[in-house]
Parts: structure tokens; C-alpha cells; sequence
């Protein structure tokens, strides 16, 4: 009924701690469905993976070639609905979401998306320089899920932005409707993208269960990500090959107020 396609690079560590917050936190989302489109730089990042294949035999991890030619191939044998992950995004609370509910919700309602990193918490767009989110100025409540007109919205904020790869849920051919361009990459996947035919109206849950937690270095004065608590990808990657995890518990005490927002992380040694 659902699908979920996760994008990754160089990330095993972060990787582990989504495919681990699903498990605990989306228990209704079956790893089973669960794509993970990835690749690597080097053999370390690679080695990576290869634990997290041994860990979650039940996710199909797919080796990517050619990152356009994949993602097409994946949505193409994907289920009716299909829900979109990059690898720093964490299920940082409970859900008891579910695809049937999903497929209730979505077949009854003009939405062209479910949300999974929105709700009436996320009131701030940009913690790095304290930039106030623009809520829609009217939600509909249907059942378990508010709905609002995303084209009412400013295009440049979270509630005006309706096709995103971080933990955003699609008809799978409503995704395919738009793919008239070409991309190599999960960012010009996502900026690139057509939303023209879209309906005008997205939803999610009052209190989202998703952040993306932007941690890693990147020395860019364009980009604040790891300002705060920053790591680089290496070191990450070393810890996780000493069998080092990011504690999910840690994460889930957080008072969550953006769709981004850097949280800082505890370890602990897997034995």
C-alpha cells in the first residue's frame, strides 16, 4: 500500500537512527516497503552499509548507478502511495500513523501530500537566523489530519512548499506526473520539480513526528549546517564502524520547533 524511499550518501550512522526511529516510532510503516536508494565515496562509507544491510535484513538496500534512472525504476514498482525520506531526517515521536490511514485519508481528500515534518509546533523556518514560519491563516480539521491551501502560502516557507523529500507522503502517480525533467540528485529531484498539477491543498498531523537534523559540516559560508552541533561526515562514519549509535532516545526528549533543526546527539556503544 505504501512505499518508503529513503536517499542516502555517506550516511550509515544517521541512516541507522531513521531506519531505527521508524521501527520504533512509525510501527505501522513495515520495513518491508522500505527502499534505501544509496551510495558512497569511499570503502569506509561503504563499510557503513554493509552493516546496516546484516542490521535491517528486511529493507530492500538498492546500490545506486545512475541516480535519476533508480528513483524512476523505484517509483515505477512502488505501491499506491509513496513516502519520501532523506537519511537526516528522524521520526523524532510516536505515531500511530499508518498506510491504511493514509490510503483513507488520501483517497477521501483533495491533498496532493500528507506532511510528516509539519503541524502547529513548527514555528520557525530558520532557527540559524530566528526566522518565524508563515502558518496558513486557516486549517480545515479532517479527522486526524488538518488540512490547508499551500498556494495561499509564501512559496519560499515550509506550508508553501508542497513536494519535499523530507517525510512527505504522494500517490506514487501523482509523483510521476511531474517527472518532465531530467536530475541527478535528491536536492534537483526536489527543486526541480513541476508542482503545477498539483492539488492545492496539503495536510498533516497537529503535531509533526519528523525533523531533519542538519549536522553535518560542510564549510560552506552559504550553509549554517553543524553550527551549532556539528559533525563531520568521517567522524560519524568512524564511530558507527566502532559500533557507536546515536541514542534515539535522546533525540525524542527534544522540543521540536522547525522542520530543520539541529539537536544535539548522545552515543552509545552497541554490543
Amino acid at each position: 500500500m505504501l512505499t518508503t524511499l529513503i536517499f542516502s550518501k555517506n550516511r550509515a550512522c544517521q541512516l541507522n537512527l531513521l531506519l531505527k526511529s521508524i521501527q520504533q516510532n512509525l510501527p505501522n510503516f513495515d520495513l518491508e516497503d522500505v527502499c534505501v536508494l544509496y551510495t558512497a565515496t569511499t570503502s569506509r562509507f561503504f563499510a557503513g552499509y554493509e552493516i546496516l544491510e546484516d542490521s535491517f535484513p528486511e529493507v530492500n538496500f538498492i546500490l545506486q548507478y545512475d541516480f535519476e534512472e533508480n528513483t524512476r525504476a523505484i517509483l515505477h514498482d512502488a505501491n499506491e502511495y509513496v513516502c519520501f525520506f532523506v537519511d537526516d531526517n528522524i521520526i523524532y515521536r510516536q505515531s500511530s500513523l499508518s498506510p491504511t490511514m493514509v490510503s483513507d485519508f488520501m483517497s477521501k481528500v483533495p491533498v496532493c501530500c500528507i506532511s510528516l515534518r509539519l503541524g502547529t509546533n513548527t514555528t520557525i523556518q530558520d532557527q540559524y537566523h530566528q526566522v518565524p514560519a508563515i502558518l496558513p491563516r486557516t486549517f480545515f480539521r479532517e479527522g486526524e489530519f488538518l488540512v490547508w491551501d499551500w498556494s495561499n502560502c509564501p512559496s519560499h516557507g515550509n506550508f508553501g512548499y508542497p513536494f519535499s523529500v523530507d517525510g512527505h507522503i504522494y500517490k506514487t502517480t501523482t509523483v510521476m506526473d511531474g517527472l518532465t525533467f531530467d536530475f541527478d540528485t535528491p536536492n534537483a529531484f526536489e527543486g526541480r520539480y513541476n508542482v503545477k498539477h498539483f492539488e492545492n491543498f496539503m495536510a498533516c498531523i497537529e503535531h509533526s513526528i519528523l525533523v531533519n537534523n542538519p549536522l553535518n559540516l560542510v564549510g560552506s559560508s552559504n550553509n549554517n549546517a553543524g553550527k551549532f552541533y556539528g559533525h563531520t561526515l568521517e567522524e560519524l562514519n568512524n564511530k558507527f564502524l566502532n559500533y557507536y549509535t546515536i541514542d534515539l532516545n535522546s533525540i525524542m526528549q527534544a522540543k521540536i520547533i522547525g522542520c530543520h533543526q539541529e539537536i544535539p546527539m548522545e552515543f552509545i556503544k552497541d554490543v
